[in-house]
């Protein structure tokens, strides 16, 4: 009769040691020497009638690893279920011993969903960032679109190429003053300060004339993708052939129109932009200070994740990384050849701060009875509905369809469970500006 006793191991891990009779091994080699006997071929015998006693001696070793494999495998199954346990990955057979007349042991390691008692959830000082929207905010969206729109002029003869000027030029390059492959270039269109080029081309260029060539000796950086280019002083040749001064539209009206068919004045386009900017702050800000309540729950409540369940994640953001870039910049994924597995490392720490906090929000909802209405759900539908300006039953539906739902449910929890924390921490609201967030990446950068 099989034998097994649980013990927990480390992050999250049961160890069943399993004993087995000898005699279960003796059933599983007969069982597998009567699977091979019909298809057993030797000298002298008709296909089929080799006798079991010389099936079983020749084949010996072949039956025997093919026995003890299947009644481990079967056993696996029954102690898993006889102990309760619910694994959460392929378990790992570990250790096992096999002696004549003995009988087998071996150790059964699996991973477990974590068991995860919160207690540690209330009464924290929480300083949360308020970004406010000022004007400043709504001029840079304003000057971005302006880029966008921007157009160029032929520059007159005498002008001199300044940063934000798109050049059309001749160019060719030189190492030991031999052209190398890819250097020479004819009618080139570019744009001063795109830094499409090497350090130093661009900036090279600035105060030429029209018609006039220079020679621009550069250093090709260490780390460039050609190797019998990297860190190898060559020198450039170009000749300015037209210059074109970029513009700006006018702010008006008709940039204002143009640049968002829905207003009809540049007071809208501002009004617009201003409305759309509160909106995203106010997401961002709530993003920001949940991920600052997450890491306080993750910290006050510590617990291990098994290897499988951190490796999985670690392996979903990669991929997700992966398409997300692909999409980005219209690759084919299959032409990059990037596996996953060689970059999932890079995302093991963010694998398991979400991961942990997924089951920290899972465990805190069971606690304090946080669930999603089926109200709550119709109401966050309509509002869906409305901003997509649809009708309300047929956005339901859609939703329904392509399982989006699941998503919307999933939202509502998150946002009942960051009410609940709000509501049993000590918040503090700091308001903060565009000037303050600019001034802070500045003083960041610099202690970098």
């Amino acid at each position: 009769m099989m034998k097994f006793n649980v013990t927990d191991a480390e992050k999250s891990q049961k160890i069943i040691k399993v004993e087995l009779p000898y005699e279960d091994y003796l059933s599983a080699f007969e069982k597998q020497l009567n699977k091979i006997l019909p298809t057993v071929k030797m000298p002298g015998f008709r296909p089929g009638k080799v006798p079991k006693e010389k099936v079983a001696k020749e084949y010996k070793h072949k039956i025997s690893v093919q026995a003890l494999e299947e009644l481990i495998n079967s056993s696996i199954d029954r102690v898993i279920k006889d102990s309760g346990i619910i694994p959460i990955n392929v378990p790992a057979v570990k250790d096992v011993v096999f002696d004549e007349d003995k009988p087998i042991t071996f150790d059964v390691y699996v991973d477990v969903y974590p068991a995860v008692k919160i207690t540690n959830y209330k009464g924290f000082d929480f300083e949360r960032e308020v970004r406010v929207i000022g004007d400043e905010d709504v001029d840079a969206v304003i000057e971005n679109m302006r880029e966008q729109h921007a157009f160029f002029e032929v520059a007159p003869d005498d002008a001199e190429v300044k940063n934000g000027d798109r050049v059309i030029i001749d160019f060719e390059g030189k190492k030991d003053g031999i052209p190398f492959e890819g250097g020479t270039a004819k009618d080139f269109s570019l744009d001063i300060g795109s830094n499409q080029f090497i350090a130093g081309f661009e900036d090279g260029l600035i105060g030429m004339k029209k018609g006039e060539t220079r020679d621009l000796n550069l250093k090709f950086p260490e780390n460039y993708h050609a190797a019998d280019l990297a860190g190898q002083d060559v020198v450039f040749t170009v000749t300015v052939k037209e210059i074109k001064s970029k513009k700006l539209p006018e702010l008006n009206d008709e940039f204002a129109t143009t640049a968002n068919p829905e207003v009809d004045s540049f007071d809208k386009l501002r009004e617009s932009i201003k409305t759309d900017l509160i909106n995203d702050t106010e997401i961002f800000n709530k993003e920001a200070f949940y991920d600052k309540l997450l890491a306080k729950l993750i910290e006050e409540n510590p617990f291990d994740l098994p290897d499988s369940m951190i490796e999985e994640q670690s392996r979903n953001l990669a991929d997700r990384a992966i398409r997300n870039y692909c999409r980005s910049y219209g690759i084919d994924p299959k032409k990059i050849n990037l596996d996953p597995d060689k970059i999932k490392d890079q995302y093991r720490d963010s694998a398991i701060t979400q991961t942990k906090g997924a089951i920290i929000l899972n465990a805190l909802a069971e606690l304090e009875n946080i669930v999603v209405t089926d109200e709550d759900v119709d109401a966050k539908i309509a509002d869906f509905a409305s901003t997509l300006k649809m009708p309300v039953e047929e956005y339901k539906d859609m939703v329904k369809k392509n399982g989006t739902i699941n998503n919307i449910k999933n939202n509502i929890l998150v946002d009942k469970i960051y009410d609940f924390l709000c509501s049993v921490n000590n918040v503090t609201d700091k308001t903060v500006t565009l000037k303050d967030l600019k001034e802070r990446e500045l003083a960041n950068s610099a202690q970098a």
